[in-house]
């Protein structure tokens, strides 16, 4: 799947990203990671404002809860999951 084509959008676009782009971008997701990330790289650069609902935050920290819980006694993944959370967590404040 082909990059978003973000070329020609108003400057400082305030835009609105739904739980599915952050997931796919922040786990590295094999398909769909790539199609997503010229949003965040246009909101680290300035180009962007990106603004998440409260239900977005909610589901995808829950996901990292489950994730989290799935995990167990396995410390590797419990690792994974916690800097999937502080990668969530500071994509959010980085956002407000």
């Amino acid at each position: 799947m082909e990059p978003l084509n973000i070329e020609g959008s108003p400057a400082n676009a305030l835009v609105l990203v739904d739980t599915n782009p952050i997931i796919y971008v922040l786990e590295g997701h094999p398909q769909f990671a790539q199609r997503f990330r010229p949003l965040f790289e246009a909101h680290e650069t300035g180009a962007f404002q990106l603004v998440v609902t409260t239900v977005t935050i909610i589901e995808v920290m829950t996901g990292v809860k489950k994730k989290q819980a799935q995990a167990g006694a396995d410390i590797q993944e419990w690792d994974r999951c916690t800097d999937l959370a502080i990668k969530y967590s500071e994509l959010f404040r980085r956002g407000a």
